[in-house]
């Protein structure tokens, strides 16, 4: 796995697997600050939280703080579109697999959260024991976040 540091990555929220089941296109958004027009390439998204997630593709992006992703996210009645920067690339077979944290916005992690656990509830239904835990921690987490302690991806 490559990464911007040696130090190991710390998620401030838990992820939840949705491979396969949510609609992810992704393009280049800007390059060394500058905005940049980029045709959007379908990518297969494996998790998701309000912070960040994971996706694999077939292109090489580089992992630098200078070059931000903007990501379509669609999934129910929920469509969104997030900024963020790759923070790690890792090598699958024929593939890139890549960690991608969002431009933190309050508001946005919010409501991607709602769409989470709306989500979460409709894909497992008998599971409201881990449902109401997950709530629980994302409560949690977002509280965090407004309090001041952000530690993305």
């Amino acid at each position: 796995m490559l990464c911007n540091s040696s130090h190991p990555i710390s998620r401030e929220y838990i992820r939840i697997k949705v491979r396969g089941d949510v609609a992810m296109r992704i393009a280049v958004s800007s390059v060394f600050g500058e905005n940049v027009q980029s045709g959007y390439t379908p990518v297969l998204l494996d998790d998701l939280s309000p912070g960040g997630l994971k996706f694999q593709t077939h292109l090489r992006f580089p992992v630098s703080k200078d070059y931000s992703l903007q990501a379509w996210i669609s999934f129910g009645d929920w469509d969104f579109c997030l900024t963020g920067s790759l923070q790690w690339r890792r090598r699958e077979e024929n593939r890139y697999v890549y960690g991608m944290a969002f431009v933190p916005n309050n508001k946005m992690n919010l409501a991607l959260k709602d769409a989470l656990l709306a989500y979460f509830r409709l894909k497992y239904p008998n599971r409201q024991k881990v449902y109401l835990l997950y709530q629980r921690m994302m409560e949690e987490e977002v509280s965090s976040t407004k309090s001041g302690f952000n530690h993305w991806i």
